[in-house]
């Protein structure tokens, strides 16, 4: 069975709204059912960056949006 996690690295104090939306995005990840999508494959694995007052990962790494996807072994 394949599994999604979400992590988030969060740039400064991240606001009681924000939290929130990041938990509801990681409890829409854990109740997914879905069958089987690849033996190839046992996790998906996302992260957010979220800008803050700290860090500035748009500018830090000059990343806007999605980016491609990775395979780790």
């Amino acid at each position: 069975m394949n599994s999604f996690s979400l992590g988030a690295h969060v740039g400064g104090q991240i606001t009681t709204s924000a939290s929130r939306h990041v938990q509801e995005l990681r409890d829409l990840f854990n109740q997914w059912k879905g069958g089987e999508y690849s033996t190839d494959i046992r996790e998906f694995a996302f992260l957010l960056r979220i800008d803050g007052e700290f860090h500035t990962y748009t500018r830090m790494w000059n990343i806007l949006g999605a980016q491609t996807a990775k395979a780790r072994a």
